[in-house]
């Protein structure tokens, strides 16, 4: 089928708006520039702000479009009123589900949300190169499910703000080709720091 590269929002200013930080605005610049000599028509990505200001960087030095995916959130927390993403202080329980939380939306039900959308993607769009900016929750669950990882195996991934992971998408399966990449630490090097 083709590559899918998922792009983790840079690190973020902790502010209610979810602005990314000075940093997590040059790791979107580092990213963009990771991305360049690949040949990818256009950056899915989620709604929410500290996505939308990683992806555009990415569509604008790629010089292709930027379109908002809502499937790209994170999880709804349902009663806990919280937005969606902000998932760290909800307790799982086996099988993905939350603990009692009213309305809110299964580590499952997220991970087929995600799956669903690789798959639509792809189908439009058999070969070539798709980029998703999304959330380190999303990233981890999508690559359970296509290295056929036990939903429970995703809080083993590690997947920082910033980074990049990679996996070649076959018809019936899939490789993973890279998992959390970081490439400031190259342009740190490249430049003397």
């Amino acid at each position: 089928m083709g590559e899918l590269i998922l792009v983790t929002h840079g690190e973020t200013d902790n502010d209610k708006a979810g602005n990314l930080s000075s940093g997590g605005r040059f790791q979107a610049l580092v990213l963009a520039e990771q991305l360049c000599s690949r040949e990818i028509g256009i950056v899915y990505t989620s709604p929410l702000r500290r996505c939308v200001q990683t992806a555009e960087p990415i569509g604008e030095r790629l010089r292709c479009k930027v379109e908002i995916r809502e499937d790209l959130l994170g999880a709804d927390g349902g009663s806990l009123g919280q937005k969606r993403g902000a998932y760290s202080e909800f307790r799982w329980v086996t099988g993905g589900e939350y603990s009692g939380q009213v309305g809110a939306e299964s580590l499952i039900s997220v991970q087929r949300r995600l799956v669903g959308l690789v798959y639509g993607v792809f189908a439009l769009q058999p070969t070539g190169v798709v980029v998703m900016v999304t959330h380190t929750l999303c990233v981890r669950l999508m690559v359970c499910w296509f290295c056929g990882m036990a939903l429970e195996m995703q809080l083993r991934l590690r997947v920082d703000p910033g980074s990049l992971s990679e996996l070649k998408i076959f018809e019936d399966s899939a490789m993973l080709q890279s998992l959390n990449c970081h490439f400031e630490v190259l342009v740190a090097r490249e430049s003397g720091g």
